[in-house]
């Protein structure tokens, strides 16, 4: 009996000894998939971070009650691809998967017959020619130097590229006043060019209803609070394609489309 006893003692011993170890694997194994990203798969961005973005990339500041800017600043103009996507017709997200965009935003207006309005230029290939257009008034260039340009005539440069879009929201600094036959709510997507000579592009948008935003006619006011808010000087700029057919992409950020974009600027990796 005595015997027997002693190694149910031990049995008892080692089992404890056994939960103990399997106890200390456990909690060891929680720690380590709480604590290391690569032990676990990230949960899908929320709507609130996929519209309003927490990188560094694209940053957001909110000008007026439920009016939010998100802007991108293209370090190498001289890098941006301007592409048509009139024939293919593809997603932006699948256009920013495909040509490795670090940075993919919506270009110029098109028309029902699925033609680009205005200049589309990029590098020796014209997509669409100039137009006269009282709307259209403006062009986003980047010459082969790499400088980008916004401005009511088209320049004599050697362009990298040119589009023709408009209306002009601000020129030599100053906004200029916008008298329009009709206009309405909607997301607007501005090319800006600073007092620094830097290509920004800015997203206006709610931030409750995200294909939803300003009248175009409260634009430039809402440039002059950007400035205000955050220091950077606008020298001029011109409206793009906005509303449902825009897209406003990075890494961490999505602004998407509902109708197809027509063309669109991807900054590669």
């Amino acid at each position: 009996m005595l015997k027997l006893s002693r190694n149910l003692k031990k049995i008892f011993f080692i089992c404890a000894v056994l939960l103990l170890s399997i106890f200390s694997v456990y909690v060891y194994l929680q720690f380590d998939t709480d604590t290391n990203p690569k032990s676990t798969n990230p949960s899908p961005l929320s709507e609130k971070q996929q519209v309003l973005g927490f990188g560094s990339q694209i940053k957001t500041v909110e000008l007026q009650k439920e009016i939010v800017a998100s802007w991108y600043v293209v370090s190498q103009p001289v890098k941006l691809i301007l592409m048509s996507n009139l024939q293919h017709k593809q997603t932006a997200q699948t256009i920013f998967d495909n040509q490795n965009c670090k940075f993919l935003v919506s270009s110029g207006f098109y028309d029902i017959d699925d033609t680009h309005i205005g200049l589309f230029q990029f590098k020796d290939e014209q997509t669409s020619p100039l137009q006269s257009n009282e709307l259209l008034n403006g062009f986003l260039t980047v010459n082969s130097f790499g400088t980008p340009m916004v401005a009511d005539t088209l320049s004599d440069d050697d362009l990298y590229l040119a589009l023709q879009s408009g209306p002009l929201i601000y020129q030599n600094g100053q906004k200029i006043k916008l008298n329009l036959s009709s206009d309405k709510h909607s997301r607007r997507i501005i090319a800006v060019v600073t007092g620094k000579n830097e290509l920004l592009f800015i997203a206006l948008y709610s931030n409750k209803q995200i294909f939803d935003g300003p009248y175009l006619s409260e634009v430039p006011n809402l440039l002059d609070t950007f400035v205000n808010k955050t220091g950077i000087s606008i020298a001029d700029a011109v409206n793009l394609d906005g509303g449902k057919a825009s897209a406003f992409l990075s890494d961490d950020f999505s602004l998407t489309e509902l109708s197809i974009i027509g063309g669109y600027f991807c900054y590669p990796r």
